[in-house]
């Protein structure tokens, strides 16, 4: 239950895997010579951090995320043009696993790179009443 007694409404796997992820446009990627990258966004720290450290408010911080080849290839793969479903395909070909193991992978490294606004995911839910 959420907050204040409501809950999220669910959803399904499959409105999931039908979901095209798009990698955040105002990432800025540094490729590192062994296969790495690095990432940094912009992020606006809350008005009081702002106000305590007088930060430029015209000047974002940046965080930065250093994502090993693997997850650098999902970075990669989401381009906006694929679907869960076909990442999970093609992140399983290309590294020889079964699409089970694909699917349990892609899925737990998608929610960290969701969490942390490295990539965006649309809403299932908004894509259902279109």
């Amino acid at each position: 239950m959420g907050l204040f007694g409501r809950t999220k409404p669910k959803v399904s796997r499959q409105e999931l895997l039908d979901v095209v992820p798009l990698r955040n446009p105002e990432a800025r990627v540094e490729e590192l010579d062994d296969g790495r990258i690095i990432l940094r966004i912009p992020v606006r720290p809350r008005r009081i951090v702002r106000w305590l450290v007088r930060d430029d408010p015209d000047s974002p911080t940046l965080r930065s995320f250093e994502l090993d080849p693997l997850g650098k290839q999902v970075w990669e793969l989401c381009d906006g043009k694929l679907s869960v479903r076909r990442l999970i395909q093609r992140f399983a070909k290309a590294n020889k696993l079964n699409l089970r193991e694909a699917e349990v992978s892609m899925l737990a490294f998608l929610k960290t790179l969701t969490s942390r606004a490295l990539v965006l995911l649309p809403d299932p839910r908004a894509m259902r009443r279109r």
